[in-house]
């Protein structure tokens, strides 16, 4: 949900950025990625907090989550690779 809401003020930043190189098509590869990822993990999520337990697997989502957000800080803005998988 956060990468849908949020989508429109992360790609006017990086639309202004003087030194991307992102086109409208990679800015669209991005979101596309990112949001088909959220919504597809969903179901791997459930099963592996049948499997394993809430607690781990609320664990290990806060540390992806901050793993994302550490690649979104330092990750650089004009690649689409780094980009999609911090997202």
């Amino acid at each position: 949900c956060g990468l849908v809401l949020g989508w429109p003020s992360l790609r006017r930043f990086l639309k202004e950025e003087e030194d991307t190189e992102l086109d409208e098509a990679a800015l669209g590869l991005i979101f596309t990625i990112g949001a088909w990822s959220t919504q597809s993990s969903r179901f791997a999520w459930g099963i592996a907090r049948d499997r394993f337990g809430t607690r781990r697997i609320a664990a290990l989502s806060m540390f992806m989550a901050t793993a994302g957000c550490i690649g979104l800080t330092f990750g650089d803005a004009s690649n689409a690779t780094s980009l999609s998988i911090s997202m």
